[in-house]
């Protein structure tokens, strides 16, 4: 009898070990997930990435060149994406394409999964679905709706019309605007610093420093020597 109770009670503490084990390898698992995305404390918004998206077909499918066909213009992240070496997430990431970041598209994968893009220095690939070839959706989250109100460019010269709120890159943009242009504040960032202006039916974005609540006239060196910055174009 003492046999069997020692028995019965060595059985159950080799079932809970086990238990434990499993549990902790699905844990490990989970942990393990990449979704195609990271979480990058230096984008653009800071944004955490989606943990729920593990499409298992993204790393079960295998491409070659054959798989890919040509491609050309412009697409913008709508959320913070791993650049690949190989159209696989199990290949190594070269860094982030931040949200709002542009792309140069290149190639598209015939089941377009995944585009080839130049991205700064680097060729690579990204998973398609985090892009968009529409730049009018490109408004960051944390915007909110102003008072409709004109405000004029208060720059030395001219400054850069964005056509999205990332000050990083040329590729977003659109022409020039001159001082003391008269432009319409649809919205303002919740930090404060950035407007979302319209100008000639378009909407661009813009830092507040630029702008001003009455008319600037003409640069005044000694009065306006703080309206200068990188954006600032040459006229």
């Amino acid at each position: 009898m003492k046999k069997t109770i020692a028995l019965l009670l060595a059985l159950i503490t080799i079932l809970s070990v086990a238990l434990v084990s499993c549990g902790d390898k699905k844990e490990n698992n989970d942990a393990g997930l990449d979704d195609g995305l990271v979480a990058n404390n230096n984008s653009t918004d800071g944004e955490d990435t989606d943990d729920e998206d593990d499409d298992d077909e993204y790393d079960e499918i295998e491409y070659d060149d054959s798989s890919f066909s040509e491609l050309t213009g412009k697409a913008y992240a709508v959320w913070n994406v791993n650049k690949r070496v190989e159209p696989s997430r199990a290949s190594t990431s070269l860094g982030v394409v931040n949200k709002f970041d542009v792309v140069e598209l290149l190639e598209i994968s015939d089941d377009e999964r995944w585009y080839k893009v130049k991205h700064g220095e680097d060729t690579c690939y990204v998973v398609a679905k985090y892009f968009s070839t529409d730049a009018g959706i490109m408004t960051y989250d944390d915007f909110e709706e102003s008072e409709i109100k004109t405000v004029y460019i208060d720059v030395e010269e001219t400054i850069r019309l964005r056509v999205t709120p990332n000050y990083d890159i040329d590729e977003n943009v659109d022409g020039i605007i001159e001082r003391d242009t008269a432009v319409q504040q649809i919205g303002l960032s919740t930090s404060g610093t950035i407007a979302k202006i319209k100008y000639n039916n378009k909407v661009y974005y813009m830092n507040v420093k630029y702008l001003s609540d009455e008319p600037v006239g003409e640069f005044d060196p000694e009065k306006d020597n703080n309206q200068s910055g990188n954006d600032q174009a040459a006229g």
